[in-house]
């Protein structure tokens, strides 16, 4: 993406990680002067060997002055709890701060237009699905954001861009103008970066303001809430009554098909196939290709992913489920789960799940949260301490494999992931190897 509004100026960014250095790439191709800088010196030294051009210099040596503009990655908080001190110091100078995807807006050609989709649960599948439907309709797409790609790594000569926005990268926006928002859902998430539920839900309604139209989930109270006052141009989805999409155009319904047609889990997903059908009928996508599409989508790895069976034992990868209600959708999509649980926990814990407890046969309790899970699941479900993965999913399966009826054993934390892993991708992929070799090891043991 070229920047060309930025040729000759000197611009400042500060978070050297994928996002700072997508940034930086395209600034300089666009002939801009770039100040580069981050806390961690490691990630210095690596900027250093990929960005020959770049002023590596401490922002408080910068002449403030002659730099016009501030781009922060994401992680850098702006507000709350307090701003952070590169933010301080270029607001004394009354600086311009902006976000790659603000960069990204300003850049695109009228003609291009934007999908923006943001929400606490299933905005990367929602994001993926509509931007598969697109594709297998012969629509030129870019999909990224918070999502794979930073934007400004996109094909810049792509007719539709599908942009997840997580409400970090919101909250650093000044302007936002998209063509179509989609807001799935709202939970308690991230409140030690936003401060309460009031103003995660102010950042997340953002997209929504910024939209020519707004696709909105209305199962969900703060959601229904945020349609009700918005007066722009909107469409509500309602996953509850599926297998039929709602929509306030119509009273009938489009009837997906059988849930057996489908790749990805019908329970879990309600809400992302009725979110990706509204914006693909308002890109006037025909019908058909629509539901062809979701039934051929092949999900996200880490997300409600069946890894296979060992006999009556079938394995479910759920990594991404970093809070309760993640959580909550994968618990319904099976019965008799031993259910692996636990890491680094988010406001509120698991409390919402206690209604869904008859459907855990026994919980693995693993990570920093285990006192406190096991608090909750007292009197109320079966739960063994086990550490760490590796210790619960060798203990859930030697329970299971001895039991005749069918188990799912299902590793779905409701945590981040952070006390044992650098990511949820990490902790998943950890996961699926130890699944692997579990199989091996029990198919070895089986030919003796």
């Amino acid at each position: 993406m070229q920047l060309n509004k930025y040729k000759s100026q000197n611009v400042a960014v500060f978070g050297l990680g994928k996002t700072g250095l997508s940034v930086i790439n395209a600034l300089i191709s666009s002939g801009a002067r770039i100040y580069a800088w981050d806390d961690n010196e490691g990630q210095i030294a690596n900027a250093k060997t990929i960005c020959k051009e770049c002023n590596f210099i401490h922002p408080k040596k910068y002449n403030w002055h002659e730099i016009g503009t501030l781009i922060l990655s994401p992680g850098v908080p702006i507000s709350y709890p307090m701003p952070h001190w590169i933010v301080k110091l270029a607001r004394s100078f009354d600086c311009k701060i902006k976000s790659d995807i603000e960069l990204f807006l300003e850049a695109k050609t009228a003609s291009q237009k934007v999908i923006g989709v943001t929400g606490t649960n299933g905005k990367s599948t929602t994001t993926s699905l509509i931007g598969y439907i697109l594709k297998s309709a012969g629509r030129k797409v870019a999909i990224g954001g918070n999502l794979g790609l930073p934007v400004l790594d996109l094909n810049r000569d792509a007719e539709i861009y599908v942009i997840e926005f997580s409400s970090f990268q919101l909250e650093l926006m000044n302007e936002i103008n998209v063509d179509i928002s989609v807001l799935l859902n709202i939970a308690p998430d991230h409140i030690d970066r936003h401060g309460n539920i009031e103003n995660y839900i102010a950042v997340k309604s953002r997209l929504v303001e910024g939209s020519k139209v707004a696709v909105i989930g209305c199962d969900n109270e703060f959601t229904a809430e945020i349609f009700d006052k918005f007066t722009g141009n909107k469409i509500p989805v309602l996953a509850s009554i599926l297998p039929f999409l709602s929509f306030q155009s119509s009273n009938t319904g489009i009837q997906l098909g059988h849930v057996s047609d489908m790749k990805i889990n019908l329970v879990s997903n309600a809400e992302n196939i009725a979110a990706a059908y509204a914006v693909c009928k308002l890109l006037k996508i025909d019908s058909n290709i629509i539901i062809d599409g979701i039934k051929s989508f092949p999900g996200l790895k880490h997300r409600n992913e069946p890894l296979g069976k060992i006999e009556n034992v079938l394995f479910v990868n759920d990594s991404k489920a970093t809070n309760a209600k993640s959580s909550e959708k994968a618990i319904l999509s099976y019965k008799n789960i031993y259910w692996i649980v636990g890491g680094k926990s988010k406001e509120g814990g698991i409390e919402l799940l206690s209604k869904h407890f008859t459907r855990i046969r026994k919980a693995f309790l693993i990570g920093e949260s285990t006192e406190a899970f096991a608090n909750t699941m007292e009197n109320k479900v079966d739960y063994m301490k086990c550490c760490n993965l590796e210790n619960a999913l060798k203990l859930a399966f030697r329970e299971a494999i001895n039991n005749k009826e069918k188990i799912t054993i299902l590793l779905s934390p409701a945590c981040a992931s952070f006390d044992q892993w650098k990511s949820f991708e990490e902790r998943g992929e950890a996961f699926c190897k130890m699944f692997e070799n579990l199989r091996n090891a029990f198919t070895i043991t089986c030919a003796v």
